[in-house]
C-alpha cells in the first residue's frame, strides 16, 4: 500500500521538525527558521498523500472529488503539539465529507498519525482504503436549521459574504474535555472555505472554523439557497474533535454533542466505529530516534 511505503517519509519529516527545536542553541535563528519551516512544508505535502490514498463514494458508488488544496493547515501548541491539514472532498460542486490529517505527541512520546473526518452528506458515504471499508456512516451527515425568517435578495458575493460573517458571529461554542475544563471556542473570522452548487440549490456556502490556537474543534456551515422570492439562510454544525461541544446561536442553545472518550482508541478499520458519522482514526505511530 502506497499510504505505507510513504509512512517512513512521513515519520523521517517529523523527527527532522522535532530534531530543530533542540539544536536551536546551535543555530542561527533564520536557519531555525528555515529548517522547521521546511520540515512542516514536508509535513503538509505528506498529509496530502494520506488524503490522496483515501477513497469516498456516495450511496451509489459516484466517486467523491479530493480539493487537493487544503482548506486549512493548523497546529496546537496548546495541547499535544498537533499539526494538520483540512480537505475537502466534494459531489457536484458541494462538500460531502470534510477530514483532517493530523501528527501530535502521545503520553508514551511517541508521534501518531490520525485521520479525522465528518460526513456531510445527507446520504450515506464510505471511504476505502487499499480496497477495504474503513468508515461507512449511514445517517446524514448534517442537520440544517433556519437562520433567517424571510426571504432576501442574493446580491451580490461580497455582500453575501457580509451576511454569512454575522451569521456566524451569533454563535458561541464551548468544548468540554475529559478532564472536566471548558473552553470557549474562537471564531475565525473568515470562512475556510466558499463553494456552490446549482446541483443542490446553494448559491453560496462557507465553512467556519471555532478553534483552540488555530486547531478547528467544531465547522459551523453557512448556506444561501434558493427560495420562491431570493434565498433563505441556513446553518448546521459537525465536531471536529471528540469530547463534548455545545453551541448557543443567538442566546439560546441549539446544538450539543456527547463525549465520545472510546475515540481515542479508534484505530484505522475498527468495525466498532466506522457507522459513527464523525470518526477519528489512528493511522500511524512511531518514536523518534533521540538527538545525537
Amino acid at each position: 500500500m502506497c499510504f505505507i511505503r510513504s509512512r517512513q517519509c512521513l515519520q523521517f519529516a517529523i523527527t527532522i521538525w522535532l530534531a530543530a527545536g533542540v539544536a536551536a542553541t546551535a543555530q542561527s535563528e533564520r536557519e531555525l527558521f528555515n529548517q522547521t519551516r521546511d520540515g512542516v512544508e514536508a509535513e503538509h505535502g505528506r498529509f496530502l498523500e494520506i488524503a490522496r490514498e483515501v477513497a469516498f463514494t456516495t450511496a451509489d458508488e459516484q466517486p467523491l472529488t479530493l480539493r487537493e488544496q487544503p482548506i486549512m493547515n493548523w497546529s496546537n501548541p496548546a495541547r499535544n503539539g498537533e499539526v494538520g491539514s483540512i480537505f475537502v472532498w466534494e459531489a457536484a460542486g458541494r462538500p460531502a465529507v470534510v477530514g483532517t490529517v493530523f501528527t501530535y505527541g502521545a503520553f508514551n512520546k511517541s508521534i501518531r498519525t490520525k485521520l479525522a473526518v465528518h460526513s456531510l452528506s445527507s446520504a450515506s458515504v464510505q471511504a476505502t482504503l487499499d480496497g477495504a471499508i474503513v468508515w461507512k456512516p449511514e445517517q446524514p451527515g448534517l442537520v440544517w436549521h433556519t437562520a433567517s425568517t424571510k426571504p432576501e435578495p442574493a446580491g451580490a458575493a461580497a455582500l453575501r459574504l457580509v451576511r454569512m460573517r454575522a451569521i456566524a458571529r451569533e454563535f458561541k461554542l464551548t468544548l468540554s474535555l475529559p478532564n472536566k475544563t471548558t473552553e470557549t471556542l474562537r471564531l475565525l473570522p473568515q470562512p475556510l472555505y466558499r463553494y456552490q452548487s446549482d446541483a443542490a440549490k446553494v448559491v453560496d456556502g462557507g465553512i467556519f472554523g471555532f478553534v483552540t490556537a488555530t486547531d478547528p474543534e467544531a465547522l459551523l456551515f453557512v448556506e444561501a439557497v434558493t427560495s420562491g422570492n431570493g434565498i433563505e439562510w441556513r446553518y448546521a454544525l459537525a465536531r471536529f474533535h471528540f469530547a463534548e461541544i455545545e453551541a448557543a446561536y443567538q442566546g439560546p442553545a441549539v446544538w450539543k454533542t456527547e463525549l465520545e472518550f472510546d475515540q481515542r482508541n479508534n484505530r484505522l478499520g475498527d468495525p466498532n466505529f466506522q457507522d459513527r458519522i464523525y470518526s477519528t482514526m489512528l493511522i500511524g505511530e512511531h518514536f523518534p530516534e533521540p538527538p545525537q
